[in-house]
């Protein structure tokens, strides 16, 4: 289950348990929503703290999403991916591109450098 919090110009998706193909339907879903209603908002942080698992679906739609973000001039952040999640990214994208961040202090300045 996923969790939204609202905050001045920032959404925060909170994504728990696997994101897998059957999750993924879902989480595209909320995704799309929470771009179109939020508009006015130009910064979307995906909280992994509670992810167990990813698979290449899962790495699909993050790209697709960080793509659609920024087409439309709007930024993603990854907060609290554990070092193995981490490390999937590292092995299957362009780790450098993605916005990580290990502390909310972390995130915080990124989001207020930028």
């Amino acid at each position: 289950m996923e969790d939204f919090l609202e905050l001045k110009d920032v959404s925060i998706i909170r994504i728990n348990g696997e994101i897998d193909l059957y999750s993924v339907q879902f989480l595209n879903q909320k995704f799309y929503e929470e771009v179109e209603h939020f508009k006015d908002r130009n910064t979307l942080i995906f909280d992994l703290k509670n992810v167990t698992r990813i698979d290449s679906s899962g790495i699909a739609f993050f790209l697709k999403a960080q793509k659609r973000l920024q087409e439309s001039g709007q930024r993603l952040f990854f907060i609290n991916a554990s070092h193995r999640l981490k490390g999937i990214f590292r092995w299957t994208l362009n780790y450098d591109s993605l916005n990580f961040c290990d502390s909310v202090e972390e995130l915080i300045n990124l989001i207020f450098e930028r």
